[in-house]
């Protein structure tokens, strides 16, 4: 019996708010159109995709994650109406973040920061 086992396995395992900075990251670095990438499994317009697609989108845009990411993924973007569906627009809008602002159609003057990549911080 390691009584280490579960300790070890939630350090392994990224946050999902870690998760999205890694990806807006890798989009903000390689400025990958992950809308673009997106809409061709939104035949309907409606804003939802199975985790399947959803999961082959990702690997389009040359992001890899872990079974273990992609579920948190898949928990925090999950359709309520269609547990087996991601509601995309969710994850675009938070994506998407990292280019423009929402509502600076409304303020154009306001006090809004672009989003810049953090840095890991090593605490000892």
């Amino acid at each position: 019996m390691n009584i280490f086992h579960k300790s070890q396995e939630l350090k392994l395992d990224n946050g999902v708010d870690e998760i999205l900075d890694n990806i807006k990251a890798h989009v903000k670095k390689f400025r990958i159109d992950v809308k673009d990438v997106m809409k061709d499994f939104d035949k309907l317009r409606s804003g939802r995709i199975t985790k399947a697609k959803f999961d082959t989108g990702l690997q389009l845009c040359k992001i890899s994650l872990s079974s273990k990411d992609l579920e948190a993924l898949h928990k925090r973007f999950e359709d309520p109406q269609s547990p087996d569906k991601i509601n995309i627009q969710a994850f675009l809008d938070d994506i998407n973040s990292v280019f423009v602002k929402t509502g600076l159609h409304t303020n154009p003057l306001g006090d809004e920061k672009t989003y810049k990549i953090k840095k890991k911080t090593i605490h000892s």
